[in-house]
């Protein structure tokens, strides 16, 4: 168990050595701004991993960075230089969009939702395409037959987060394909799934 405590995190005091959780990640603060460090030695050299800044990334979300970098570690794979490899080749879609959801789902209502909807309905399609190789047929094939669902509507919304959301660090990634899906499948008549009517006792009052 780590020795920071989320709740403390923003109390604490500038300080430039950093605050150890343990197992080489700490908590580095300064006057202008806080970020999570992942330090570690291999074949006799020190090495500093940046994994990003708080509370962009939180102290949940640091530890498992941390982890993943110290099970490649174990394996004899420096993470810095496997962060740069997957840098030059760009990421898969379902690495893209696992990062997306650590980063920006966490705080909806039902998190799982987001994954197991991507999981089970995107991932087997075009989760191991590069993101900046995606074009408009790969989410055509498997769209076409969901189309007019409400499911189609939200798929097509993360997975637009998703391409925006690499983008930002790969300009290879083209941002104007999913237009094109629409343009190509038509406008969605979207067919809103039905829930159950209960009775009017137990409606809630407003």
């Amino acid at each position: 168990m780590g020795k920071l405590k989320a709740t403390d995190l923003e109390k604490l005091e500038p300080r430039r050595k950093g605050y150890p959780d343990g197992d080489g990640l700490y908590f580095v603060k300064t006057k202008r701004g806080a970020n999570w460090l992942f330090k570690y030695s291999l074949n006799g050299r020190a090495r500093e991993m940046g994994l990003g800044a708080f509370p962009e990334l939180n102290l949940t979300q640091a530890r498992a960075a941390a982890a993943d970098a110290r099970s490649l570690k174990a394996r004899g794979i420096d993470p810095i230089d496997e962060r740069k490899e997957r840098r030059r080749r760009g990421k898969t879609f379902e690495e893209a969009a696992r990062e997306y959801w650590q980063v920006h789902c966490q705080n909806l209502a039902k998190p799982s939702n987001w994954i197991n909807g991507m999981e089970a309905h995107v991932f087997p399609h075009i989760g191991r395409r590069g993101t900046h190789e995606l074009v408009a047929n790969d989410i055509i094939k498997f769209m076409k037959p969901m189309w007019d669902r409400e499911l189609a509507q939200k798929l097509r919304q993360w997975i637009n987060k998703v391409v925006q959301f690499v983008s930002v660090d790969d300009p290879r990634v083209d941002l104007d394909f999913l237009p094109r899906i629409t343009k190509r499948l038509g406008p969605q008549h979207i067919d809103y799934d039905n829930h159950p009517a209960i009775p009017w006792q137990q409606a809630a009052a407003h």
